[in-house]
């Protein structure tokens, strides 16, 4: 049995979580989140094998969140 691949998609635009799940869903599971925050809880809890990261987020800039993530473990 294939382990399922996680790919947590950080973006706050509904219409592009939308696209990306609807592309990917038949291989892999997505995991959405719509703002920073949202996005580093899901890095402590689900541990991704994947992130796609939107660099304009409202809560916070996306090269500053991928600094934290490339950093070290995420709270949960």
């Amino acid at each position: 049995m294939a382990l399922m691949v996680h790919v947590l998609f950080i973006d706050d635009d509904p219409k592009a979580q939308a696209t990306v799940a609807m592309i990917l869903a038949d291989r892999y599971a997505v995991l959405p989140a719509g703002s920073a925050a949202e996005g580093l809880r899901l890095v402590g809890e689900q541990e991704p094998d994947v992130v796609l990261l939107d660099i304009d987020l409202p809560d916070r800039d996306g090269l500053s969140v991928l600094e934290e993530i490339l950093a070290g473990p995420c709270p949960p």
